[in-house]
């Protein structure tokens, strides 16, 4: 089931590309998607020292299954907390669809001279992985170094029921994790 869903965790993988050890990495909209779980596990992986998130409501569930530092909820204005003013992150990855955080990031990243670097989900898509980089996730997956954030309902059955109960999920936008209907 979970090698069904990796092709989000691919698009974290090209997104996490610029992460280098010893970074400082904010993933915004990372608690409770899929790109953005992947992208905390992969960020990890590739060495980041810090890593923040931000969530709506979830936030015990991904303080309970993820490895970040912090987890910043909507009621916390980020830009002016002094923490991230005073250690600016290197990286921020920016995994919603929802209005560009570009300018408000820029308070709390890093110059480009200093590395900062700002990447946004917009710029990925399917078209931006490849057969290596599904294989490294299939891979990681398989060393259960990487778990594929699943929405709590998934796997549905591969009926017209299933596949309804799959459409109001993701169209309601209540999806935590990525929804799979299993065929066989």
């Amino acid at each position: 089931v979970e090698a069904a869903a990796c092709s989000d965790a691919a698009i974290a993988l090209a997104m996490i590309n610029q992460v280098r050890i010893g970074d400082r990495v904010m993933i915004i909209g990372g608690g409770s998607t899929s790109i953005g779980a992947a992208a905390i596990q992969l960020a990890k992986i590739a060495g980041a020292s810090y890593i923040a998130t931000t969530t709506g409501s979830l936030v015990h569930q991904v303080k309970r299954t993820t490895e970040v530092n912090d987890v910043i909820t909507e009621e916390i204005d980020w830009t002016k907390e002094p923490k991230y003013l005073e250690e600016k992150f290197d990286k921020i990855i920016y995994v919603t669809r929802e209005a560009d955080a570009s300018e408000k990031a820029e308070k709390v990243l890093k110059s480009t001279d200093e590395g900062g670097r700002f990447v946004k989900l917009s710029s990925f898509n399917d078209k931006n992985t490849d057969v290596q980089c599904l294989t490294r996730i299939l891979r990681l997956v398989e060393e259960e170094k990487l778990s594929i954030l699943l929405d709590p309902a998934s796997p549905l059955p591969f009926s017209e029921e299933g596949v309804e109960s799959a459409y109001d999920i993701l169209t309601s936008g209540s999806a935590r994790g990525r929804v799979v209907v299993k065929i066989c």
